[in-house]
């Protein structure tokens, strides 16, 4: 299951839609017209940003908690999508410094990278394969032997 959905991503774009894709007199001009199957691809990469960065540490795909996608996994999803989505609506034409999407991509992946750095953890299920997590674990386990 996804960790946002198209109407998450359209109601961060623009904040006064109702999730549903816009048409006629509601069209935005912005990456909330995609249809639902862009956003859903631009939401899919997301996912496997994210999943990329926890799986050193955490399991992944990150399961639901009582039907619902634990924060902040849902907003980071959510923002990576917005940002993807508007580069594929603008033609991948840059941001400005200033673009409120480009802003919530770039503090998202800031979080990302201090969570694959271990300097900020989630209350989520630990990763004991054979992944980073486990390797971090033995070297602090056969470092309190010595």
């Amino acid at each position: 299951m996804a960790y946002s959905t198209a109407a998450n991503v359209r109601q961060a774009l623009v904040p006064s839609s109702d999730g549903s894709q816009p048409t006629g007199a509601g069209i935005t001009n912005t990456a909330a017209d995609l249809t639902d199957a862009q956003l859903g691809d631009a939401i899919a990469e997301a996912d496997a940003t994210i999943d990329g960065y926890l799986s050193g540490r955490y399991v992944t795909p990150v399961a639901n908690v009582n039907d619902t996608v634990p924060t902040p996994i849902n907003f980071w999803s959510r923002d990576i999508a917005c940002y993807l989505a508007t580069l594929s609506y603008r033609g991948s034409l840059d941001f400005a410094d200033t673009d409120p999407v480009a802003r919530r991509y770039l503090a998202v992946m800031a979080q990302l990278k201090a969570v694959a750095a271990g300097t900020m953890n989630l209350p989520l299920p630990s990763n004991t394969g054979q992944g980073l997590g486990a390797a971090r674990s033995e070297e602090r386990r056969v470092g309190r032997e010595c």
